[in-house]
């Protein structure tokens, strides 16, 4: 849906991003992300999701950017994610856009 691609035969894409469990957090286990192929839903753990975003990946930055209409499920800290998500964009996006 978010390049206007949204035909009555279209996928459904579902992407999101989880805070880690203390667990996780500590280094007693380790998670990046959640995938299921089958509904083609990737999570990513928050680690992880900030990296990339500072990395300028673009399949992570459109992630803050998602219409409010598109959201299934957004909790305080997602919105706080969503209100700064300036803080990643920086002159290094270019080069991951393909110049």
């Amino acid at each position: 849906m978010g390049y206007g691609t949204n035909l009555g035969a279209s996928d459904v894409y579902l992407r999101g991003v989880a805070m880690e469990r203390k667990e996780n957090i500590y280094g007693f286990q380790n998670f990046e992300q959640f995938e299921d192929t089958e509904t083609d839903t990737v999570i990513y753990g928050l680690k992880k999701f900030v990296s990339l975003a500072l990395k300028g990946n673009p399949n992570i930055l459109e992630l803050p950017g998602t219409r409010d209409e598109h959201i299934v499920y957004m909790n305080s800290y997602g919105e706080a994610l969503r209100k700064n998500r300036g803080i990643f964009l920086s002159k290094r996006i270019v080069n991951t856009f393909g110049n």
